[in-house]
């Protein structure tokens, strides 16, 4: 059984290959520079570059919508990405953790704090073929403060609980939104990583159907022996439809390691 699930499994990571996935050929380039509001530098953090066809607008507050495109900092603050013609939204993180994606923790410097409180002009950047488009000096990323929990009204999520094969939580993992049941390419949003408890919740930007898929890295590529992998549903991908405005609760999934599958331990 086992088998057959890790044949499942991996072959959908190896088709996604990273969570920063392959592009089309470039068709621009997107460039700029960024720094804190008080001049501190994001040297060693990422631009997120979020295309507008491919999902809402991405919102801290309500969801975190996986980045289309992840694109280094350099020393002074600058960046540039080559990038496929078309409509972006642009966000900035700078991270005190290791992590490659998912929401902001305590402490990073982040771009911007509140979408709706940007200026028009920055709220999408059109890049054309064999062109530049220049964001310009952005100079206000701040530090990022954990709130109080919000509100759940209005949030549309999927939640439930990741454990092992012998049922304990899993803390560490991280659980991503498909459309697909291939659950190939990149997953449209993500949660943030389980605690100790081993609950996730997947905000989502609007309701519709789903399938899951977890992992306890964030690096995208062939697991690694000991990683811990798992889809609900097991050997056939279940989706998952969930309204508008409503939380879908109890979408409980396994987590294995993968060596544990490949020699199809009990």
């Amino acid at each position: 059984m086992y088998k057959s699930i890790l044949l499942a499994i991996i072959a959908a990571i190896t088709l996604s290959c990273s969570l920063v996935f392959a592009k089309e050929m470039a068709a621009g380039t997107i460039s700029g520079k960024i720094l804190g509001k008080h001049g501190e530098s994001m040297s060693g953090g990422k631009i997120l570059l979020f295309r507008a066809e491919a999902g809402p607008p991405p919102s801290r507050h309500k969801y975190w919508r996986t980045p289309d495109e992840i694109v280094d900092i350099n020393s002074d603050g600058t960046f540039s990405a080559n990038v496929t013609e078309g409509t972006y939204y642009l966000a900035a993180i700078k991270r005190v953790s290791n992590g490659v994606i998912g929401p902001p923790q305590e402490g990073d410097l982040i771009y911007p704090y509140s979408r709706d409180e940007l200026k028009s002009e920055n709220r999408e950047y059109l890049v054309k073929r064999n062109s530049n488009t220049n964001v310009g000096s952005i100079a206000e990323a701040v530090i990022f403060k954990a709130e109080p929990e919000a509100s759940n009204a209005g949030i549309t999520a999927i939640e439930g609980l990741i454990t092992d094969i012998q049922g304990k939580p899993l803390s560490g993992a991280m659980a991503f939104a498909y459309k697909t049941a291939d659950l190939t390419g990149k997953p449209l949003f993500t949660s943030a990583r389980t605690g100790k408890d081993g609950k996730y919740s997947i905000r989502l930007g609007e309701g519709g159907s789903y399938f899951i898929k977890i992992r306890n890295t964030s690096v995208g590529g062939h697991p690694i022996d000991g990683e811990i992998i798992g889809v609900f549903g097991n050997d056939d991908p279940v989706v998952v439809t969930v309204a508008t405005g409503k939380i879908l609760k109890h979408i409980d999934i396994t987590g294995r390691q993968f060596d544990e599958l490949l020699f199809d331990k009990p």
